[in-house]
């Protein structure tokens, strides 16, 4: 986005036509062409979510799901089983100095804990390792919904979480994300190393076999080795997801138990193509045959 976009999409309104404006000139960057509306025959899972970016017809359910605060109560409502990194702290930011957030950081800095934003994506700052606490201030303090539109993020309180890191000193936990309609599983993306040299894999159920694709511009993982407990975050996010007609849950696996990340309603904001555009047609139809699919 040029910072005269940016600067536009601060100042324009969260309303339908005016989002859709400002969405298709990122979707014709990545894909070369306009959004089609998810009823065209020829739209895929990209227009779909863009669509909904725009729309902005979220449920208070949905809303409360992104805010990575309330998330963890709410799968512990739908998965009782499921764990979730211990929450240390929340710091409302908004009207706050940077003076007095580097304050209230203090207590926590050097401990094995991770900061971010609750109401946006990535800006993770890890506090047992030097973070950079003005780039976790100015991520606190910014409405991710200029960036992409994605409305779901326009309402929200502004921030920073504080929890426990679940990896090992040293370590990083691989993420399951399962992206699933209404407990169905349409397909799971496994992503390493994420902090250093990030691989990606994608499987398909019901066998969850390495599929021959990528989403996104990710180095392919080389090996997969499926987990002792992958039927456990299969069970899981089947769960999680049961009350949308699309989600991507994320999941981790640690010592034999199933952890919550988040909850995603546009991942990548509709903007990481698939390598088989076919691929992406076939989704939509599926998170579409559900008859109770507003996509219909």
């Amino acid at each position: 986005m040029s910072r005269i976009e940016h600067y536009a999409s601060r100042l324009a309104p969260n309303v339908a036509p005016i989002n859709a404006i400002f969405i298709a000139r990122h979707f014709n960057r990545v894909f070369g062409r306009r959004p089609r509306p998810p009823q065209d025959p020829e739209a895929d899972y990209h227009d779909f979510l863009v669509d909904r970016m725009s729309r902005g017809s979220w449920s208070s359910t949905q809303l409360r799901c992104v805010d990575k605060e309330f998330a963890k109560l709410d799968a512990s409502k739908l998965h009782p089983a499921i764990k979730a990194a211990e929450t240390v702290a929340v710091i409302p930011i908004r009207g706050m100095s940077i003076d007095r957030f580097t304050e209230a950081m203090g207590p926590y800095l050097g401990r094995h804990f991770v900061a971010k934003p609750t109401h946006g994506s990535a800006a993770t700052e890890f506090l047992d390792a030097r973070p950079d606490l003005t780039k976790l201030y100015r991520a606190g303090r910014y409405n991710y919904f200029y960036s992409f539109r994605e409305s779901q993020y326009a309402p929200l309180e502004r921030k920073i979480i504080i929890e426990e890191n679940i990896a090992e000193h040293g370590s990083d936990l691989r993420d399951f994300k399962f992206f699933c309609s209404f407990g169905r599983i349409l397909f799971v993306q496994v992503d390493a190393n994420r902090f250093i040299e990030h691989e990606r894999i994608l499987l398909s159920p019901p066998d969850f076999e390495p599929l021959n694709l990528t989403l996104g511009a990710f180095k392919p993982t080389t090996t997969w080795v499926r987990p002792k407990q992958f039927e456990a975050l299969c069970h899981a996010a089947q769960d999680l997801s049961r009350p949308f007609d699309f989600v991507r849950v994320d999941l981790y696996e640690k010592a034999g138990q199933v952890f919550f990340g988040e909850f995603t309603f546009t991942p990548g904001a509709g903007m990481e193509p698939f390598s088989e555009p076919d691929f992406s047609r076939r989704l939509l139809s599926e998170i579409k045959a559900r008859p109770d699919c507003p996509a219909r």
